[in-house]
């Protein structure tokens, strides 16, 4: 995903099929490959490094179709918040999904 330096980003996670709330849902963040990753949120909570500018999406579920909606909002993104974001959201189920997103960011 490429976006512009100051836009309000929304980066998407979703899982489709889930009927149970969700136990863990959280993002993580790498800013280069070889880096560890650094914790951006666990379920609604924005950690506090992040906490000005990034924003977790309220839970939304949709019943038609099973979907849980756990996207991350960043708002004037910046050229240090390029990178590779990682959202996991898995069940009572074991049922778990993982979804990359590298964002890039211009001038």
């Amino acid at each position: 995903m490429t976006v512009s330096e100051g836009q309000l980003v929304e980066l998407p996670c979703r899982m489709l099929g889930i009927t149970s709330k969700p136990i863990v849902a959280e993002w993580k963040y790498q800013q280069s490959r070889g880096q560890s990753p650094l914790k951006v949120s666990y379920r609604r909570r924005v950690m506090p490094r992040f906490r000005r500018r990034f924003a977790v999406k309220s839970w939304n579920y949709s019943v038609e179709d099973g979907e849980w909606d756990f996207s991350l909002m960043i708002r004037s993104v910046m050229r240090d918040d390029e990178g590779i974001y990682m959202c996991v959201i898995s069940d009572l189920q074991s049922a778990e999904l993982r979804q990359y997103v590298h964002l890039y960011v211009t001038g």
